[in-house]
């Protein structure tokens, strides 16, 4: 639906605000990276620039090892989690949407005045944790298609001091981990400290417990079935200049232990680290997209990184809505065929009415008006799936157009270029066969020349052409004024082509 709005848009004709593409290329001005991973797939998000606001691009490795991209999309994410096959992307208004190989999904916030910090999925369910209006911690829980009715309220986390959370599931518990600014070493090359609290398998929280790992930067947080691992930042062991290192949870004193810092070649920059069902999988930026590389937890070492490059099989909503694309314009086909069988006799039956009386009333504008409506509103339906399926950079880039107000010619160039000859081809070939479009079949009224004999495709195409000018600059408001002040009701198209739009089973006034 959202590309049907904005491909009305174009019904403005040349007047229309402008856009920034939002393609492969989104130069971000400060990228971050995020990853999320299950047992069945990966993904890994960067954000940037998009339609010169914030946004991110993502992309996701299937079960088969192919990475397929998505967006991009316009919004900064709060928090992220794979679910199943779908992304959970939570925005800092509250709203949240599923991504994927299908077409995305946004929703309102579960919660009024909801802000979402961190979010993980929990076997067929999901939690995301955040702040309600009160300031207090909360947890809300997805399941079974809808998200729980209350928030639950997470005691002992303070807003203002528990930095950058993440929410986990390990060991059949729910962690909110955070760091928090040490207070008895000000100063300090570490001056934060890991803090946790958990939801033991009865549902009871426990209070937030400290841990012995002191960091420089946030915390970066990921489970499998055996082991649950954190990377930070800290000073290094040959001096102050700070490097990774990886620490491990232990169940047996609930408290981490480091291992020591990562080898291998990892910068300083954005990073994220992802569970996977074959173990951890760190992320960084390189460039203009992100790069993924294989954590050995054991070695305490990580493997080259390899790009992120989307080879799998082309996405499968585009066969979708290719094959719906089909069956709309089958319809319209055949619905065509049968209006051109009754359109036949109904011409006919007005070149024989000509010669002994006078012909059918003009059609009332306000028929007119719902008639070409109602045209509009079922072509660009079409082309607006032809969009999604063959074009969706296309889609954003007009999303940006209509969001930021700025032109961009390119995309306002296509968008032209799909509208045009479909409107033209649309109203020549229903009205050249038949008199009438599926909008006037359903007032009622139909297109004649004004000497009664049958339209036919030369005066049908001088018409759809012209009504390019008609529909100037917006809403047909230079062919209305034409309407209104001609002797007989006919705007440039009809004067051209020499055609009414008559009322066949109206009355002629007295």
């Amino acid at each position: 639906m959202r590309y049907l709005l904005l491909l009305l848009g174009g019904l403005i004709g040349t007047l229309a605000a402008g856009c920034h593409p939002g393609g492969a290329d989104m130069p971000p001005d400060t990228p971050q990276v995020l990853a999320a991973g299950n047992r069945r797939t990966l993904f890994v998000l960067a954000t940037g620039r998009v339609g010169g606001a914030e946004g991110f691009r993502f992309w996701q490795r299937d079960a088969d090892g192919l990475w397929h991209a998505g967006g991009p999309v316009r919004g900064t994410p709060a928090a992220v989690a794979a679910w199943g096959r779908d992304l959970l992307v939570f925005f800092p208004s509250g709203r949240w949407g599923r991504f994927g190989l299908d077409r995305p999904t946004i929703h309102p916030s579960p919660v009024p005045a909801w802000v979402p910090a961190a979010a993980c999925q929990d076997g067929p369910a999901a939690d995301a944790f955040g702040y309600v209006t009160t300031g207090d911690a909360a947890l809300l829980r997805y399941a079974g298609g809808a998200w729980s009715s209350e928030p639950e309220i997470v005691a002992g986390i303070e807003r203002d001091r528990a930095l950058a959370p993440r929410l986990v599931r390990f060991g059949g518990r729910l962690f909110v981990l955070w760091r928090e600014a040490v207070q008895d070493f000000p100063g300090a090359s570490a001056p934060y400290r890991l803090r946790f609290a958990f939801r033991d398998a009865e549902g009871a929280w426990q209070r937030p417990l400290s841990s012995r790992l002191r960091v420089a930067s946030s915390v970066h947080v990921a489970a499998d079935a055996r082991k649950m691992i954190c990377l930070y930042r800290k000073p290094g062991p040959d001096g102050p200049t700070p490097a990774w290192f990886l620490a491990a949870y232990a169940t047996a004193d609930e408290d981490w232990h480091e291992a020591g810092p990562v080898e291998g070649a990892v910068g300083l920059g954005p990073l994220a680290l992802a569970g996977t069902g074959e173990g951890f999988v760190v992320a960084a930026a390189e460039g203009d997209r992100p790069a993924v590389a294989r954590l050995d937890v054991e070695a305490c070492r990580l493997e080259p990184f390899a790009p992120v490059r989307a080879e799998g099989a082309a996405d499968p909503s585009a066969d979708r809505h290719s094959w719906l694309v089909l069956a709309v314009m089958g319809g319209l086909a055949l619905l065509l065929v049968l209006l051109a069988q009754r359109g036949a006799r109904g011409q006919t039956a007005l070149a024989e009415q000509a010669e002994s009386q006078a012909g059918p009333p003009v059609a009332a504008i306000w028929r007119r008006a719902l008639a070409v409506a109602a045209d509009y509103f079922l072509v660009l339906g079409c082309a607006s799936v032809l969009v999604a399926a063959a074009a969706p950079s296309l889609g954003q880039a007009l999303e940006g157009m209509m969001a930021d107000g700025r032109v961009d010619w390119r995309a306002l160039l296509i968008l032209q270029a799909i509208r045009i000859p479909l409107i033209v081809g649309y109203f020549t070939l229903a009205e050249g066969l038949t008199g009438r479009t599926l909008g006037k079949a359903m007032l009622r009224i139909e297109v004649r020349s004004v000497d009664g004999t049958p339209l036919g495709f030369r005066r049908a195409v001088v018409r759809s052409l012209l009504r390019l000018i008609d529909e100037l600059p917006s809403f047909y408001l230079f062919g209305l004024a034409l309407v209104v002040i001609s002797a007989r009701p006919q705007r440039l198209g009809d004067r051209a082509a020499r055609t009414l739009v008559v009322h066949p089973l109206g009355r002629r006034p007295a």
